[in-house]
């Protein structure tokens, strides 16, 4: 995919998310992760273009982010957690 492809497939992504109204929607996620929101927007609106095969394939996180703090006047704070991979 060049460039223009990549850039083409995010519009056409968000010219899609323009057609839903996404407000009420977004209040239910609320102290959830941005991924808790990416997997239910993919399995409630399905999408696909001639570059992706679901919605968010070629949108970065900070575009994302982006543009729903411009629509819907969202923030986001970020957090790190650490697992324990393994037990002695």
């Amino acid at each position: 995919m060049s460039y223009e492809q990549y850039k083409e497939s995010i519009k056409n992504v968000f010219y899609y998310l323009d057609t839903i109204d996404l407000a009420s929607y977004l209040k239910q996620f609320k102290d959830k992760t941005l991924y808790d929101l990416i997997n239910k927007l993919e399995k409630d609106f399905p999408y696909s273009d001639k570059y992706s095969d679901f919605l968010f394939a070629c949108v970065p996180e900070g575009e994302l982010m982006n543009y729903l703090n411009k629509k819907y006047n969202l923030s986001f704070h970020e957090s790190i957690q650490y697992y324990i991979d393994s037990i002695i």
